[in-house]
């Protein structure tokens, strides 16, 4: 190459160096490509916070059925806790939607030798509800039998509502969900 070209080339090039930045197509470029993954990733971000929050009903009503069983199982007498604060698990017993820092209210219904547990969302109508129950009764062969179920809806609420399990209870017969509702876990068939 000849050394005026290339003394030509040199100035160019440290001409557009001192010159620095960016250009506007280089710009939007980057901000199309921005976009895009964004575009993408969004969706995947809220469905994993959705879920992840659904991971404390789904805990914490395992547990209650757990804390309800020991309870029975330690003195049968006591029977079934009727208030969170009995269980000794550290759940709120119940909170206001306006005043919470919670997404879920936990209540609890017993009767004899049935406890049934719900976790209504109280500010996503993204998420879906969840009822547990457990149950004591007595089998064909005359034992008795303790019968665990959780149970998530199958569809999420549309308005928040405050409803006692979706759980079908019997005296005589094990727990099962309701037909608005799956079973996430069963024990004790």
């Amino acid at each position: 190459m000849r050394p005026e070209l290339q003394a030509k080339l040199l100035q160019h090039l440290n001409k557009k160096k001192a010159d620095g930045g960016f250009t506007l197509v280089e710009l939007l470029v980057v901000v199309i490509i921005i976009g895009i993954l964004a575009a993408i990733a969004l969706p995947s971000y809220l469905n994993l916070t959705a879920s992840s929050k659904q991971a404390e009903p789904r805990t914490f009503m395992a547990s209650i059925n757990q804390a309800q069983l020991a309870r029975v199982n330690k003195d049968s007498d006591t029977g079934y806790a009727t208030i969170m604060d009995d269980l000794g698990l550290g759940i709120v017993k119940s909170q206001t939607a306006s005043s919470s820092s919670s997404v879920y209210l936990y209540e609890i219904a017993t009767s004899g030798t049935t406890s049934l547990t719900d976790a209504s969302t109280l500010k996503d109508l993204k998420l879906k509800n969840y009822s547990a129950g457990i149950n004591t009764f007595q089998n064909a062969s005359n034992l008795q039998v303790n019968t665990m179920v959780v149970c998530e809806a199958k569809v999420v609420p549309t308005a928040i509502t405050t409803k006692m399990s979706d759980v079908a209870a019997n005296a005589i017969a094990p727990l099962a969900c309701g037909s608005n509702s799956t079973a996430v876990s069963v024990a004790g068939k």
